[in-house]
């Protein structure tokens, strides 16, 4: 019998008809990606840092202390950390999610109806919204504290109380945005103008100021709140800080532009920029500000020491923010069940196949 050869240009171009007939299947455009601490306040592994496999297409995401949560293509949750009070044990009367929001020990959501839903440690109540609150358009949830935006702008303030953080300033007006810091928050205006209160001392019980305001500061469309810092995105794109600044969250870098995003974790800050870029400052202890090479973001979240982002970059196998050759090779060279370089296994399910390719030649070329 005659031996046949087959050249690998033409075992390529099969594949690849075989992978676009998949792709219909497997059409996920985005990974969730993590930086930073893995462990607890003790000192104990809890890989809040290590994305689990197959998260991809991620509706929403959010960071809390030491663990992080993500919705799902499915709109259901995902949770990976510590799960000492259980903020990772999910109730089974979620819903369907509008908003995602994560504390310290404690976790909630925003239902579709404006309803809220919160689980986790409930020391303080922080986890039971007042009687009688309406349907809420935001939530931002703090160190044992949780602040909510209603329908007709008004705040919501619950939880612990130690420093003034739930006692809501009279005559704060309409509100777009809001922040819950450690024993601290910070909201905006539908004005543009910014409002805080509470606490106005570091960890360190030294004066930091982040309940107030600068002088000035006009036109925010967003807030972030840290443990004893805030942020407030502009509506030029430009980012301004105040509070602490031992370790640097304050000192925003020079000619940042062009931000949709912010995000503020203990110690340090998160920017997203309109080209998919994220820049982090501050505190960088265990790499929290150091971003993966090759993310494009999409959506910004910060921990106390970690960050996450969903990048949609999925097949950008060696992280250079696009998709071409080099990734289908690297897919090739790792075909087959349980491969020893996960980031192939595109979809998460334990084997490189034609799915996973079909994914990969579905996002092929720049990630943005």
């Amino acid at each position: 019998m005659k031996s046949q050869s087959i050249s690998v240009s033409t075992v390529l171009e099969k594949a690849a008809i075989f992978a676009l007939i998949l792709t219909s299947q497997a059409s996920a455009s985005s990974v969730v990606r993590a930086w930073g601490y893995n462990r607890d306040w003790n000192g104990n592994v809890v890989n809040q840092s290590v994305v689990p496999s197959g998260l991809y297409d991620a509706a929403g995401i959010a960071a809390g202390a030491y663990y992080s949560v993500a919705v799902d293509a499915s709109g259901q949750l995902r949770g990976w950390g510590e799960n000492d009070w259980g903020q990772l044990t999910f109730p089974t009367d979620v819903g369907v999610i509008s908003k995602l929001r994560a504390g310290v020990g404690f976790a909630g959501v925003v239902r579709n109806d404006g309803t809220i839903r919160l689980w986790g440690q409930n020391d303080f109540g922080q986890c039971n919204p007042p009687n009688g609150i309406g349907a809420v358009v935001d939530l931002s949830l703090g160190w044992w504290h949780a602040i909510a935006i209603q329908t007709d702008g008004s705040l919501v303030a619950w939880g612990r109380n130690d420093a003034g953080q739930t006692t809501v300033p009279q005559n704060l007006g309409s509100l777009v945005g809001i922040g819950a810091g450690a024993r601290f928050c910070v909201a905006c205006r539908t004005n543009g103008t910014v409002a805080a209160w509470g606490s106005n001392t570091n960890w360190n019980g030294q004066y930091s100021g982040q309940s107030v305001v600068p002088t000035g500061l006009t036109n925010v469309a967003q807030v972030a709140a840290g443990y004893a810092f805030a942020l407030a995105l502009r509506g030029n794109g430009t980012v301004t800080a105040w509070g602490d600044s031992g370790a640097g969250e304050t000192s925003v870098p020079a000619n940042l532009s062009n931000v949709t995003a912010i995000a503020a974790g203990a110690s340090h800050a998160l920017a997203l920029r309109s080209d998919g870029n994220v820049v982090a400052w501050g505190l960088n202890n265990f790499n929290q500000c150091s971003v993966p090479t090759g993310t494009c973001a999409t959506k910004i979240a910060a921990g106390w020491f970690h960050s996450i982002a969903v990048s949609d970059c999925l097949g950008d196998i060696n992280d250079d923010g696009q998709v071409n050759g080099a990734d289908l090779g690297g897919l090739l060279a790792f075909w087959g069940p349980d491969p020893s370089y996960p980031r192939a296994d595109l979809n998460g399910d334990g084997v490189v196949n034609g799915a996973d390719l079909g994914l990969l030649l579905s996002n092929w070329g720049a990630c943005r």
